[in-house]
């Protein structure tokens, strides 16, 4: 699942989404659970996530957009499940519906303030397929399993990761996996890696989770009967830590792996920022740029290090062996060649970023929904005990059996999917439905509402594994949940990241439980508890309210360039017709849908040579309503954008 972190930005995003779980130490029957405010915001690419009502969930994970990939075959989608077709013959397809301001939806603020209730109010007003324009870029969002199907199976090969979400996140992942443009290069690199995330291989790394998972919970009991209280958030953060250190480098983790975590999350909640609104560009080293740069050389400097050090010491590949020593004698198998050290060390980055934070998010999630909802828990259990016997620890060979578990993680992922949202750009015109696709269009994908499709989802709030009982995912299109993506570029780090979920679930839940504690806020709370948290405000907002004055005059323009298609009359032209000279009053309109169209072209022009960054999310609700975290900076509010 590798960098389902930012992915999706996001990239291909922390449990509830800034939240941060603090449970009292029990044995079976009392750990206590209680959520905790502090000072960090949650923003970025990604929404700001809401406690869930008794028995309901609502907000995402904190997590960014990541998406990575494996080769997949697919099954058609059942005929009963098929939209009715349309004739996508016809010489002139239909216009893609699109949000104007004049719809009451909004626009740039809108969207920027509150991404997905602008989101919902498109689906609400369009469908499941319509444009909008943040910024002045356009974006085409599908929310249907047969469109996502079309873009990334039957049609994958026309539409690749140059879309703006990846394009904000390349400069730190670079050429790795997740967000690589370059099809030609992704294929070699695939080509070379995927033989090392197959379940065979995963199977090799099953015992560092489970040994970390034990070291762990031997921490939770030394822990003073006085202090009980734990930050779930952070134990499940650094246990991911280590079992990427100790699967990628054979490496025990140290200071210089903390520095690591605080540097991305530094990273994330700068670009998160930047994402939501792209101005001044990176280039211009505002106190924010500086220190997302020296995050990002605290990032390179942590991968250069183990890279280095296994170079100068050497491991031959029969000996006892990690991800990185299986990565330096990765061959080609159609050039007989390996990787050069520089695209070595991206994909190394994309590893430790991915691993990281899928498994931060998930397991940080599953905990608070299993201490919501303790007769799920009491399955678990149930369960766990019974495959297990007298084994304290889970094995890999356990995993088939363990089916209500991968039932828990499965529903986790759908309603807390880490990389909830991702795009791609149509590299050639298309057709989709009927509808026309003009060629570099962005498309946006965005599990958090497919995940949630009332036609394929019944009551999609509730939190409910058993949607996961292999009878009932049958009649399910498969395009109707994709936590990893899908496709050729499907996340390459699924096996190890379910895996990883799972050993890890397992091997807490045999001798602990999570409860809420006496006095935590919860049933009188709505959506569960949470406080309120807090949106993260720049000297930028007075620019964006500008802006978003000036989607208006867009939306007039574009409709202009509509009809001159049509061969009509402009609206600007029907009437008094165009004043020679424009007023003071036009001038400045004009002035500010300038500076709109510059922040377009800042945001669509950025490449590997322009700044750098790794996606945020974005706040969820009228001042960015959530769960906020406690025991962190501010800077680690965010999350990540999301993977493939």
């Amino acid at each position: 699942m590798l960098a389902h972190t930012f992915g999706a930005v996001l990239l291909e995003g922390q449990p509830p989404a800034g939240f941060a779980l603090l449970i009292t130490l029990q044995p079976k029957g009392g750990m206590h659970l209680r959520s905790s405010a502090a000072d960090r915001q949650g923003v970025g690419p990604g929404p700001q996530a809401r406690a869930p009502r008794p028995g309901a969930v609502e907000a995402p994970p904190r997590s960014v957009p990541t998406v990575l990939a494996n080769e997949e075959v697919d099954t058609p989608m059942p005929t009963a499940q098929r939209r009715p077709a349309r004739d996508q013959r016809r010489s002139r397809p239909k216009k893609i519906p699109t949000i104007r301001t004049r719809d009451g939806i909004g626009g740039t603020l809108a969207f920027r303030r509150d991404q997905l209730s602008f989101l919902q109010s498109g689906i609400e007003r369009h469908g499941d397929i319509f444009r909008f324009r943040p910024f002045g870029i356009p974006i085409v969002m599908v929310n249907h399993p047969e469109y996502i199907r079309h873009i990334l199976i039957d049609k994958g090969e026309q539409y690749d990761k140059d879309a703006v979400i990846f394009r904000v996140v390349r400069p730190v992942l670079r050429n790795g996996l997740i967000a690589n443009p370059d099809m030609v290069r992704w294929r070699r690199q695939r080509r070379m890696m995927a033989p090392h995330f197959t379940p065979r291989t995963v199977s090799n790394f099953a015992r560092n989770m489970t040994d970390e998972a034990v070291l762990m919970l031997e921490r939770w009991e030394a822990r003073p009967e006085t202090d009980p209280t734990l930050d779930i958030t952070d134990e499940i953060g650094q246990l991911a830590l280590r079992i990427v250190n100790r699967s990628l480098f054979s490496a025990e983790v140290g200071e210089v792996a903390q520095e690591f975590e605080r540097a991305f999350q530094v990273a994330n909640t700068v670009l998160g920022a930047f994402f939501r609104f792209p101005f001044p560009p990176l280039s211009v080293l505002t106190p924010s740029h500086q220190r997302l740069r020296r995050a990002i050389n605290v990032m390179d400097e942590f991968v250069s290090g183990f890279i280095n050090e296994r170079l100068a010491h050497g491991v031959a590949p029969g000996d006892e062996t990690d991800l990185l020593t299986l990565l330096l004698h990765a061959v080609d198998e159609e050039d007989g060649t390996g990787m050069d050290l520089e695209q070595l060390h991206h994909e190394v980055l994309n590893i430790c970023i991915g691993a990281y934070e899928t498994t931060t998010n998930t397991l940080s999630w599953i905990f608070y929904l299993l201490a919501r909802h303790p007769e799920v828990e009491t399955r678990l259990h149930n369960e766990v005990d019974a495959v297990l016997g007298d084994r304290a620890v889970p094995t890999f060979e356990d995993l088939p059996k363990l089916t209500y578990t991968r039932m828990i993680v499965d529903e986790a992922l759908r309603i807390y999917s880490p990389a909830y949202q991702f795009m791609r750009r149509a590299r050639e015109e298309d057709v989709i439905d009927g509808y026309r696709v003009p060629a570099d269009t962005n498309i946006l994908i965005n599990s958090y509402f497919l995940h949630r499709h009332p036609d394929f989802w019944e009551d999609p709030e509730r939190f409910d594994p058993e949607r996961f009982r292999p009878d009932r995912v049958v009649d399910r299109p498969k395009h109707a949940y994709i936590p990893f993506g899908s496709g050729h570029r499907i996340c390459i780090g699924k096996h190890f990241a379910l895996t990883e979920i799972a050993l890890v679930l397992a091997t807490v839940a045999r001798s602990r439980r999570l409860v809420m504690p006496e006095g935590a806020p919860g049933d009188d709370r709505d959506e569960g508890g949470g406080k309120r948290g807090y949106a993260l405000l720049t000297d930028t907002d007075v620019l964006v309210g500008e802006l978003s004055a000036a989607d208006a005059e867009l939306d007039d323009r574009d409709g202009d360039d509509a009809a001159e298609e049509r061969g009509e009359q402009s609206p600007a032209d029907a009437g008094e017709g165009a004043r020679a000279v424009p007023s003071v009053e036009e001038q400045q309109r004009d002035d500010e849908v300038a500076r709109c169209q510059h922040v377009r072209d800042q945001l669509g022009g950025l490449h590997p040579g322009v700044g750098f960054g790794i996606g945020g999310r974005f706040g969820r609700g009228e001042g960015a309503h959530g769960w906020v975290s406690s025991g962190r900076s501010q800077a680690s509010a965010n999350s990540r954008v999301r993977s493939e």
